[in-house]
């Protein structure tokens, strides 16, 4: 994308015009000769999402076990206790990480023998830890919501030709022809995930070139996409000799 787009990105080539048609063709010309193969690129860069729902589910699961089975509500937890009386409420932070433990002490005795001693410990390092994986539950659980509702929201727009379209209008400003966006997406020589693959190449476009350089962009795919069939053709004259017989 970076060899692409180039220096499309730096303001100075929104009035020199020249410099940027020059990129644009350089980009009409990738789509020219690189057709059909934006769909395996697509498909990778989804399925990197869905993987990273699923290593956030399992970091989950292995700071739960970790934790002994104490991680999945211990966020919830620590925030419904907050508000509660501190007498009568049980702290889930001091359920979970002890700040006083009981501990064996094995020392020589005066005749040379183990002995063993029974105390208590201060474990002051579980004041930090508690707060750290308090964090950690909100952050991964942020995550998680986040990253389920991104992979719902490709789901719509995969499933939905029309959704795709108002989204490169929109990243345009609608500057551009609906029609003219809609040929482009469904280019009729490209299977289903060909055209996913065009849409998703056309967004991540849209998101680094200014609205400008981007109408001029499908203006020139047009052509290449999805060219008009009667362009080049002689018009039918079966009608004019009909009407010049009567």
């Amino acid at each position: 994308m970076k060899m692409l787009v180039g220096d499309l990105t730096n303001p100075v080539f929104l009035i020199q015009k020249d410099e940027r048609l020059d990129r644009v063709m350089f980009i009409k010309k990738y789509f020219k000769e690189a057709a059909k193969t934006h769909g395996g690129y697509a498909i990778n860069f989804f399925l990197c999402e869905v993987l990273a729902l699923v290593n956030v589910i399992g970091q989950m699961y292995l700071t739960d076990r970790f934790l002994g089975y104490q991680f999945t509500t211990y966020g919830w937890d620590v925030l419904s206790v907050t508000a509660g009386n501190p007498e009568d409420r049980s702290d889930p932070m001091n359920i979970v990480f002890p700040k006083v433990t009981k501990c064996t002490f094995h020392k020589y005795g005066p005749s040379g023998t183990i002995t063993t001693h029974d105390g208590l410990c201060i474990l002051a390092l579980n004041i930090i830890n508690e707060k750290i994986y308090v964090f950690l539950w909100f952050w991964f659980v942020g995550v998680a919501v986040f990253s389920a509702i991104s992979i719902l929201y490709r789901l719509v727009v995969l499933m939905v030709p029309s959704l795709r379209v108002s989204v490169i209008m929109a990243r345009t400003l609608y500057q551009v022809d609906k029609k003219m966006v809609e040929d482009i997406l469904s280019c009729p020589t490209h299977s289903w995930i060909d055209q996913v693959g065009d849409y998703w190449v056309m967004y991540l476009l849209s998101k680094n070139l200014s609205p400008v350089a981007m109408k001029e962009l499908i203006e020139e795919l047009k052509p290449v996409m999805n060219p008009d069939p009667s362009y080049g053709d002689y018009p039918n004259l079966g009608a004019f000799e009909k009407e010049s017989n009567m």
